[in-house]
Order: C-alpha cells, then sequence, then structure tokens
C-alpha cells in the first residue's frame, strides 16, 4: 500500500459508503522569508513572542514578513545541524538557545543576545561540545558531546557551576540525545535509555528513576519528541535498530508503533541518524513527523487511527523529495513550519492546496487484487469522493505484475462546483490475475476520498 499527502480519518457514521476517509494533508504558503539561504534550525514560540534559527542568525518574528535579526551565531558556516530553544519563564526572562555546539542567552527583557563565557560552563569557542538544551524546574540543561550533562544556576543560564554536571549511571552507553517533557528528562544512548526527574537533593537535585529504564537506545538524536502523552522516537538497541517506538514513563518496555512497512523503507536508507522529528495537532488529529534528508522520505504516524502515511514535495523537476518542513511552532493562530531547504517560514493549513505554489502529489495505492490465480474481468472502478467542490483530475493507473509496469494514465473529473451528482468512475478496464491500482491528483482543490466500486467478475481460470 501507499498512502502519499493523503491521511486517513475514521468515520463515526452508520451506514456510511465506508469506515474511513482519506483527507488531502494541509499545503504550505510563504509566510516569512528569514534570507539566510540555509534551512530554518529551530523554531519557538511561547508568551505571545515568537523566535527562529536560521544559517548563522537568531530571528524574532513578528507577523508576516515582519521579523528581526536578534543575533548572530558565532561559529559560522553552519548549515544544517538542528539548534534548540528552551526558555525559564517570567521567573529568568531568558531563553536558552544551543547552536554550533555552543550555548547562548537572549534576554526578553532587554532584548540582549549573550554567548555564554561563564569559565564553569564546560563549552566555549575553543572547545564547542554543547548539543541540545533544555529547560526544567528553573534550571536550563545542556547535554554534552561526551554524553555528559550540566545545569545552570536556577533561573539564570548565565551561570553555571563546574560541578553541577550529571553522568550516566544506570547503563553504560553514552547519552547522545535528551529532551525534556517535564516533570522529567529522557536521555538515550545507543542502545538504552534513561528517565530523570527533580528528587530536590541539595548537592545535585536531578537523578534517574528506575522505572524510567528504556530498553531501547535512540537511532536518530533528533526523532525524539513529546507525542499524545508520551515520547516518540525511532529506535535501536544491541539486538538491532530502525523501528519507531512510544513511551511513558512506569509502563516497561517501550512500544512498537512503526509497521513493517515503516521499518522496511527504513533500512533501506544507508543511514539514518539524519532524521529529524517534528509534532503537530490539527482537526483531532496528533501527528508525528519524521523526514530523513538523506533518503529524501517523510513518514507521518497519526494518533488519532494509529496509521502511517508518508508526505512529499515535487519541485519542477518531478522527482519526489522529502516534505519541506523541518520544524513547527503553533504562533499567531497559524501553524508555522520551518523549511528544511532554507530560509523560509511557511504557514501550513488544511485550507491550503499546494505547497506555495508546487502541485502537492496525492496517491492512494490500495492492496492488490487477486484470487487464487484466476483471471479477474474488470468492468469498472468507481471512487466515492467529495464532489462538486471545483473540478479536479483524478487519474487511474494500473499494474498487472506487482508495480514493475504500468498501464497509461485514465482521468476522470470531481466536476464543477455545485455537480453533487457527479460520479468519478472509470469502465471496461480489462483483465488480470494480480492487479494494483493506483489514484492520484495535483490538482489544487479539496481532497476527501471516502472508498472506491469495484466491478469484478471472476473467471474459470
Amino acid at each position: 500500500d501507499l498512502t502519499m499527502n493523503l491521511y486517513p480519518e475514521i468515520l463515526h457514521v452508520p451506514n456510511s459508503k465506508a469506515q474511513m476517509v482519506l483527507y488531502g494533508t494541509p499545503g504550505l504558503a510563504s509566510w516569512a522569508q528569514l534570507a539566510t539561504g540555509a534551512p530554518v534550525r529551530a523554531s519557538f514560540a511561547q508568551d505571545a513572542r515568537v523566535f527562529a534559527v536560521s544559517g548563522d542568525g537568531f530571528f524574532e518574528l513578528f507577523g508576516p514578513d515582519l521579523f528581526i535579526r536578534r543575533g548572530t551565531f558565532a561559529v559560522t558556516g553552519i548549515t544544517t545541524q538542528p539548534a534548540t530553544i528552551a526558555s525559564n519563564g517570567l521567573n529568568g526572562n531568558q531563553l536558552f538557545i544551543v547552536s554550533g555546539n555552543l550555548g547562548y542567552i537572549f534576554n526578553l527583557a532587554s532584548n540582549a543576545f549573550t554567548l555564554i563565557t561563564d569559565v564553569d560552563f564546560l563549552p566555549s569557542v575553543t572547545a564547542p561540545r554543547a548539543v541540545m538544551g533544555g529547560h526544567l524546574d528553573g534550571f536550563f540543561v545542556c547535554l554534552m558531546n561526551d554524553g555528559t550533562f550540566q545545569l545552570s544556576s536556577l533561573n539564570d543560564g548565565l551561570t553555571w557551576a563546574g560541578a553541577d554536571v550529571g553522568t550516566r549511571s544506570l547503563a553504560a552507553d553514552t547519552f547522545r540525545s535528551m529532551l525534556v517533557d517535564p516533570p522529567y528528562l529522557w536521555f538515550w544512548g545507543t542502545a538504552t535509555g534513561e528517565v530523570w526527574t527533580n528528587t530536590g537533593a541539595v548537592d545535585f537535585p536531578f537523578a534517574p528513576i528506575r522505572e524510567g529504564f528504556q530498553s531501547y537506545g535512540i537511532g536518530a538524536p533528533w526523532s525524539a519528541a513529546p507525542f499524545d502523552g508520551g515520547v516518540v522516537w525511532l529506535a535501536q538497541n544491541a539486538a538491532g535498530e530502525r523501528l519507531i517506538v512510544r513511551a511513558t514513563v512506569g509502563q516497561g518496555n517501550p512500544t512498537r508503533i512503526s509497521t513493517h512497512g515503516v521499518e522496511r523503507a527504513l533500512q533501506r536508507v544507508a543511514r539514518i541518524d539524519d532524521a529529524i522529528a517534528w509534532t503537530y495537532q490539527d482537526l483531532g488529529h496528533y501527528f508525528y513527523v519524521l523526514t530523513s534528508e538523506l533518503a529524501q522520505q517523510t513518514w507521518v504516524y497519526d494518533a488519532a487511527t494509529q496509521q502511517w502515511h508518508e508526505r512529499g514535495y515535487w519541485p519542477a523537476d518531478g522527482v519526489q523529495q522529502a516534505h519541506l518542513g523541518r520544524c513547527h511552532c503553533m504562533a499567531y493562530g497559524s501553524h508555522l513550519v520551518g523549511s528544511r531547504v532554507d530560509g523560509t517560514i511557511y504557514r501550513m493549513d488544511a485550507g491550503l492546496y499546494d505547497d506555495a505554489g508546487t502541485p502537492i502529489r496525492r496517491v492512494r495505492r490500495p492492496s492488490r487484487l487477486f484470487s487464487h490465480g484466476r483471471r479477474l474481468f474488470h468492468a469498472g472502478v468507481e471512487l466515492f469522493a467529495e464532489v462538486g467542490e471545483g473540478p479536479a483530475t483524478v487519474l487511474l493507473r494500473w499494474s498487472n505484475d506487482g508495480g514493475k509496469t504500468w498501464s497509461n494514465d485514465h482521468a476522470a473529473t470531481t466536476g464543477p462546483v455545485g455537480a453533487y451528482l457527479q460520479r468519478v468512475r472509470w469502465r471496461r478496464l480489462g483483465a488480470a490475475r494480480d492487479r494494483v491500482y493506483e489514484f492520484v491528483t495535483t490538482d489544487p482543490a479539496k481532497v476527501a476520498w471516502i472508498g472506491c466500486d469495484l466491478e469484478l467478475t471472476e473467471g474459470l481460470s
């Protein structure tokens, strides 16, 4: 099966034509052009202020194409490395930014952007070693590239103590990823993971909890994200790798949420440690979005249906790429998505039907039709779709050899506005012993595919 740029939604309607409907994934519109020529490496929104990292710049966003550069990072030449932004809120009025393996503080009151130069802060310009940062219980937390992590002073990211350093304790593999999901700090090595929490101890406030030990490490350090009351990441351990799991503290072993199809796709990639994840909620769905730049693929898990689909982008050359989004924040009443390609901030919305002017290719390839090797005569296929919302062409093609070769495209239309009785169907489609159909549309219109009806006659041999 293939579901590309379409996501399923369960229909709770008695006697409906199908149990699910496929809706078109949201499109993108340019919202701000940061003009750095580099990807958007982080975004953050809190208390009506919005920030982004792109290239060597730290930006504050005020509205569509309204932004200001608030700072420039000391390490130049950064193009793809993710960054992190965390806040200590009104108690400290600070943002802690980790970029280029260094730490910075942005003062929300004075708008001062400062490289952390405290001699007790482990990273420095001569020895950059910060991997990612976060905030919990008044402390900024910084994971280092040697697997240790350091705490700032309470409510002050400019002051750090050399003794406030945590190290791995429940297992031997070195921490390579961290995620703050209050009230917990999640850490992962290559084979296992740990969860820490604030115990209130005077010497060092955080300690691991045994019920938070994870039997899976992480295969892509930037794949971990809070998700639907738990945490999701691309996992690996000593026994194998490349599956996606979800865990909550105290549940025991993480739950596998990837399918064999997703796992086979992940195994085909030469390496997966470049994968980056972000999450968002929209229209009652909670999505985990995982993109591999190397594979140029994006896989998306929907908590509402517990199903996967793919998302992609087709530029002018027609070659599939991964979805354009790399990071997300909700601000100014919109889903703002940072580009993985350049300094563009996009507005993502279900009412947008293209990717900033580029058509979205939506594909549904259901399971094959096979009946014990007998020939099936295909009198017709009808696609049940929402019609009368505007003309959209649906292309149908089929393969009789397992997808190795395909027929020509055969077009049908959803009809003009107001044509609510339009039928989207194809007739006299020949015979085959083993057939796969594929439905495709690229028109900028609403897509709601409810199901399809096949008119088949089984032959004698």
